[in-house]
Order: structure tokens, then C-alpha cells, then sequence
């Protein structure tokens, strides 16, 4: 089967694909291209978390999962809080944004787990972390209540993604771990657990070679054209305007960038930059609003849907991945506890 003890390429190669277009999106500045890159980057990322999840010994993978996604979240949320207490109101200057940096209302926002309303600027997009880590605990409850059954497992998760489309619909209130879009995202997450179940090495091998990224090219074509046109997805926001326009995006998509991936088959580079998406994720907003505040590039970034503005965007977002590489080999290396890794306190036998 596909899920192995070993890392795969490919979907290391996605991650990597994926995290560059968050990235790319938050350095953006509003406008179509940044339309086409919302539609695709989040719902890919949890199809990719499925696709790696494993359901053995799931009070032990709960206490892992808390330890590597929670535990960041508190850590790097803390961080950004005290870094926003000091600079945060240079940068909304700068940017034009009303915000308060006051310590103690972003340590409760913190708390709360959702960025909806415009909670959480202290670090937005640390709010995935919480999201992910709801999915994952839905996800578990799931197998033990369908005894690992992936049929059920699908369908069920398929209703509570409807529950979520209704409940955002009624406007329900803000919920913890933002469980309303966590509920959204449980079809993919099960759909690539799904597919790790059912397809083989050889399967996969099928889709290999350069030729055989033109499936994947074009799902990817097809999902921007949408994305285009569609009024833009706010993960954060829980504002999902087109339902139709993002399940094609989304699926389309996340599609694409498997097939792609799977084509390319092996990049030391990224997947390095896969195996490395929680550094990147939870501190690639600092050297992002860094360029977009200060120095020659700060103009162009302003530009929507320019060439010039989007080639810029895409250099900026490439070497703030590369800051956040540097510095995540360093605490990886020396301070691997801020990433939930605590075995460098083990005894060693």
C-alpha cells in the first residue's frame, strides 16, 4: 500500500508546492491571482494531512499530534504576540489597518482559536494549527465510532462538511479551533486517507513521468479560470461566498497539484521545503510583512494583478520561505521543544 513507514516524495513535493502558494497568497495584495491561489491552497493541505495520518494507536497519536500542532500554536503565538505588542502598530501604519496590539486581548484572542472578525492578527495564519488539530481529533473519533471503516468514515465526513456550509450559512457564532470550517475540511482530510487505503505503488507509478503531468496541468488551469471569476474564499473569515466555485476549485486543485507532484516525482529541494512546512507556516508572516513595510520592494507589492507586482510577490515569497528554512534548521537543531519535539529530553538508554 501506499502508506509506508518512509516518507513519499511526492507528497512531500505537494507540501512544498502548497505552502509556497499560502505564502504567495498572503503576500498578494488582493485581486484575481490571489483569488485563484485561495481557492486551491488550504483544502489541498488537508487532503495532503490525510493522505499522511495514521489511525493505529490513536491516544498516543492524539498526544503527538497536541504536542506537534498545539504546542507550536502556543509557542510561536506568544512570540508573535509580544513582537506585535511592540511593532504591530508600525506595520498597520504602514499597511492601513486598525488593530490593537495590546498584550492581553491578543493572548485571549490566542485562547479563543479563531481569527474570525479580525481576531488574530498578532499571527493569522497560526490559526490553521487549532483547525487542523479539530480535524484530526474528528477524524479519530470517526474510526473508532465506524471501527475503521472508510466507506462510513467518507460519508460521514461528507455530512459534517454539509453541517459546516449550513452553519456558515445561518451565521453561527465564532467557534473554538474554528470547528465550523474544520468541519468544511473533513472531506478532504478523509478523501486523502481515503486514497492512501486504496491506491498502490504501482498506481501511483502510473502517473509518473513528465508527460503525464498534463492531467494535472490542466486541472490546475481549469481551477484558476474558476478561482478568476469566483468571489474570493476567506478561510480565516469562515466566508465562503460561492460554495459551487470553491468544491471546483478545491477539488480541481488539490487534484493538480498530486498529479503534478507525482509527476515530478523527486526535488531534494522541495521536498526539503515539504518536510519543513510548520516552520514555514508559523513564521513566514514576519520577513512577508517585512517587504511589504519596508525597503524597494514595499511599491510593487501594491500592485494588483500586475506583472510586476506578481513577479515581486513570488520573489518575496520564496525568500521569506528561505528565512523561515534558515531559521527552523536552528531551532530544529538547538531549540527542537518550540516545534513540540521534546525527545531531546529523553534519557538516553
Amino acid at each position: 500500500m501506499l502508506q509506508t513507514k518512509n516518507r513519499i516524495q511526492w507528497i512531500d513535493i505537494a507540501k512544498a508546492i502548497t505552502i509556497l502558494l499560502v505564502v504567495l497568497g498572503h503576500t498578494l495584495r488582493d485581486g484575481a491571482v490571489q483569488r485563484m491561489v485561495y481557492g486551491v491552497h488550504l483544502p489541498a493541505f488537508f487532503l495532503l494531512a490525510g493522505m499522511t495520518c495514521k489511525t493505529t494507536n490513536i491516544a498516543g497519536r492524539l498526544r503527538k499530534d497536541f504536542l506537534r500542532i498545539m504546542v507550536p500554536y502556543y509557542v510561536f503565538g506568544l512570540a508573535s504576540i509580544l513582537i506585535f505588542a511592540v511593532l504591530g502598530s508600525v506595520a498597520a501604519d504602514q499597511l492601513a489597518m486598525d488593530v490593537d496590539t495590546s498584550f492581553g486581548k491578543n493572548l485571549v484572542e490566542l485562547l479563543v482559536m479563531n481569527p474570525k472578525g479580525g481576531r488574530m492578527k498578532f499571527n493569522l495564519p497560526l490559526w490553521f494549527l487549532p483547525c487542523l488539530f479539530a480535524v484530526k481529533c474528528l477524524y479519530y473519533g470517526l474510526v473508532k465510532l465506524f471501527r475503521d471503516d472508510q466507506k462510513k468514515i467518507l460519508i460521514a465526513s461528507l455530512v459534517l462538511g454539509v453541517i459546516g456550509f449550513v452553519y456558515t450559512g445561518l451565521k453561527g457564532p465564532s467557534l473554538p479551533f474554528n470547528f465550523s470550517v474544520a468541519l468544511k475540511m473533513m472531506a478532504f482530510f478523509a478523501f486523502g486517507q481515503w486514497i492512501v487505503r486504496m491506491i498502490s505503488d504501482a498506481r501511483v507509478r502510473f502517473f509518473g513521468g513528465p508527460w503525464n503531468c498534463i492531467p494535472g496541468i490542466l486541472m490546475l488551469i481549469a481551477a484558476g479560470l474558476v478561482g478568476w471569476l469566483a468571489p474570493k474564499v476567506n478561510y480565516s473569515g469562515d466566508t465562503f461566498p460561492d460554495v459551487l466555485a470553491f468544491l471546483v476549485t478545491s477539488v480541481s486543485g488539490s487534484f493538480g497539484i498530486c498529479l503534478v507532484s507525482m509527476a515530478i516525482e523527486k526535488s531534494k529541494i522541495l521536498e526539503y521545503v515539504g518536510k519543513n512546512t510548520l516552520a514555514i507556516l508559523v513564521m513566514h508572516k514576519f520577513p512577508v510583512l517585512l517587504f511589504q513595510t519596508v525597503g524597494p520592494l514595499k511599491a510593487p507589492l501594491t500592485l494588483t494583478d500586475d506583472p510586476v507586482g506578481i513577479l515581486v510577490a513570488v520573489v518575496v515569497a520564496v525568500v521569506s520561505i528561505a528565512v523561515c528554512l534558515a531559521v527552523g534548521w536552528f531551532i530544529h537543531r538547538f531549540l527542537p521543544f518550540l516545534f513540540g519535539d521534546f525527545s531531546c529530553f529523553k534519557r538516553k538508554k
